[in-house]
Order: C-alpha cells, then structure tokens, then sequence
C-alpha cells in the first residue's frame, strides 16, 4: 500500500504507542495530534538479571 494511506490512517488513531521521542516527533510531522503519540520507553532494569548465571 502506498504511504499516503497510512499517513492518513495515522490522522484518524485514537493514540499511537512508540518507543522514543523521536519516533514521536515522526509521526507528529506527518500531521498526527502530539495528545495522541504515547512515549514508552524501552528500559531494562539490570536488578531483575542480578545473580543470574550466564551461559558461555
């Protein structure tokens, strides 16, 4: 499908989840409502491997 479609498509979501602020400022260029585009953050805690043994 041609990417018109989806730049439309995207102007007609309720809300939009991306994973960084620059994947939001993409899809607030392309006419997305900044209220609709939700940063999650990728985030590891590294306490949760503590004690962990790796495997070589």
């Amino acid at each position: 499908m041609p990417w018109r479609y989806y730049k439309r498509l995207w102007k007609q979501l309720n809300g939009v989840f991306v994973i960084s602020s620059n994947l939001k400022q993409y899809f607030v260029g392309y006419g997305v409502s900044p209220d609709k585009v939700h940063v999650i953050n990728m985030i590891v805690d590294p306490k949760r491997f503590e004690g962990v043994q790796r495997n070589p």
